[in-house]
């Protein structure tokens, strides 16, 4: 029932639901959810910038200027796969992000 609602909403093309799913994949999910929003930022900042693939730069750019994601060490990661803990928080920071508009 989730994946049909993601689905039919945008948030997800349901591809490949029993994945794990990456960081770029997960802020890609709330940015469509909260209607994919314009970015002015940049993650020009972040060594690893040049591996956020094309379908995600307009989302990871949204989600670092809202602060949704911070980066780990220096890093996006956003190939990397999302912890619990960091989903959670993701989540949380979108919410509040949601509550401030």
């Amino acid at each position: 029932m989730g994946m049909e609602w993601a689905v039919r909403t945008g948030v997800s093309d349901g591809s490949n639901p029993d994945a794990p799913i990456t960081r770029e994949q997960f802020a890609t999910m709330l940015w469509r959810y909260m209607g994919s929003p314009d970015a002015a930022g940049s993650l020009a900042a972040y060594p690893d910038a040049a591996s956020v693939h094309d379908w995600a730069v307009s989302a990871m750019n949204w989600a670092v200027q809202t602060g949704i994601i911070s980066g780990s060490n220096g890093y996006l990661n956003p190939q990397s796969t999302t912890t619990r803990a960091e989903m959670a928080a993701m989540l949380a920071r979108c919410c509040k992000a949601a509550n401030n508009d």
